[in-house]
């Protein structure tokens, strides 16, 4: 009978390790969850930042207003999707010039 109280003991310090283990486990796929979650909303930042511009602008020149800059020019629309389109590779020239777009978190 002197054996079970140790074989007991032995028992519980097995589940200490085991839950030690199993805690550690959590810790690195919530580790890799979150890594995964930060390069997602990488790639979403970048996409908003870069159609942010053309939503202003096309909110902006597609009110129905009658004095509105370069409405009353045939080519004001010509105008309006040049700015689009050079704010736009603006902001893709700033993110290359910093060097944001291709950065790695290591």
């Amino acid at each position: 009978m002197s054996s079970e109280p140790g074989a007991i003991q032995h028992v519980v310090e097995q589940l200490d390790t085991l839950r030690e283990l199993i805690s550690g486990l959590l810790e690195i796929f919530m580790s890799s969850a979150s890594n995964y979650l930060n390069a997602e909303l990488r790639v979403l930042t970048v996409v908003t930042t870069l159609f942010a511009p053309a939503t202003l602008l096309t909110g902006f020149f597609g009110m129905n207003f009658v004095h509105m800059p370069w409405l009353q020019e045939n080519a004001g629309w010509v105008w309006v999707v040049g700015l689009i389109l050079l704010s736009g590779l603006g902001l893709i020239g700033a993110l290359f010039w910093r060097r944001w777009w291709i950065r790695h978190n290591n």
